[in-house]
């Protein structure tokens, strides 16, 4: 009794099929993001009643690393940012309220981000103490295809890199009655983010190879022997 063995070809195709949905396994997308934090500025602006253009941070830099290739492909990058300010006021005698909306563009390094603005209001009578905010963040934090292109040299590298940014708010401050009011830069968060597919280090391979060749041989014990 002769047990026949499966044909070479066959046992290639199968180790090859197996190492190929191993790796694929073990090259998932991966993120390394950079976290900076945004000073505060007090009494940056009072209350006027009038459209106001506001540059809380004139070009801020900062300096996050580059991207390193040899880790893998980069795939995206992403720029998250969260500002928030914050308006207060003392109403008269009389009573009195106060509202902003906030909106503008954020740029960095020159590249210009659509923002998602918002607003806020409140009133009362003599002498009431109001304190709203109202805050600005990304439609879309992650760079288009366009805007990826833009800065992939920049940001490629085993350095730093000079990440500038520039904001340009507009204030639609309305205030009625109050004896004293200021709006307040509470600060903010920025997010740098890069997305990229990493490249299995060489004994990764042979790994998943003896992992594939082991299957194969169970699979070939499993079967029921042939007569010739």
């Amino acid at each position: 009794m002769i047990s026949r063995l499966p044909s070479s070809p066959k046992i290639i195709l199968t180790i090859t099929t197996l190492a190929l949905g191993l790796a694929h396994t073990v090259r998932g997308a991966i993120q390394i993001t950079q976290n900076f934090v945004i000073p505060a500025d007090s009494q940056i602006i009072g209350p006027t009643g009038d459209s106001t253009t506001l540059d809380p941070f004139e070009y801020l830099s900062l300096t996050p690393d580059q991207f390193d290739p040899s880790l893998g492909t980069l795939n995206g990058i992403q720029l998250f940012y969260d500002l928030s300010f914050t308006a207060t006021g003392t109403a008269g005698d009389s009573g009195g309220g106060i509202s902003i909306t906030f909106g503008g563009f954020f740029s960095a390094n020159d590249i210009l981000f659509s923002n998602d603005g918002s607003g806020n209001g409140t009133g009362g009578g003599p002498d009431s103490e109001f304190n709203i905010m109202a805050g600005i963040s990304p439609n879309e934090p992650s760079l288009s295809s366009f805007q990826f292109d833009l800065i992939v040299d920049e940001v490629t590298g085993t350095g730093t890199f000079d990440l500038v940014l520039e904001g340009d708010f507009e204030f639609d401050i309305s205030s009625v009655g109050l004896t004293n009011g200021v709006v307040d830069y509470n600060g903010g968060t920025v997010a740098w983010t890069y997305d990229y597919t990493p490249i299995p280090e060489p004994k990764t391979y042979g790994i998943l190879f003896a992992l594939a060749i082991a299957t194969q041989i169970g699979m070939y014990r499993k079967r029921p022997s042939e007569d010739i």
